[in-house]
């Protein structure tokens, strides 16, 4: 695999901001990574600002963890959503 080196550069020079939606578990991480290539991140957890987030978003990270039934009925029980 070959790796193009030119996009990290591209991202640095950019500064994009990225919103991220991380799982408990690579928030920290992810955040890291996002950081340490130049990005600036924004995150939240409260659905209300969902729509804004994402508008001035340059891109956006969903890293969801694994999905299990307990996992989704969880979610769904406590989502305005569903």
């Amino acid at each position: 695999m070959k790796i193009d080196w030119g996009i990290a550069d591209r991202i640095r020079e950019k500064r994009p901001i990225v919103l991220n939606l991380s799982n408990v578990v690579t928030i920290g991480k992810v955040a890291n990574a996002l950081s340490a290539i130049g990005a600036s991140l924004i995150t939240s957890k409260d659905i209300d600002e969902a729509k804004e987030m994402v508008s001035i978003a340059d891109a956006v990270v969903i890293n969801t963890g694994t999905w299990t039934l307990g996992r989704i009925c969880a979610g769904a029980s406590r989502s305005r959503l569903c």
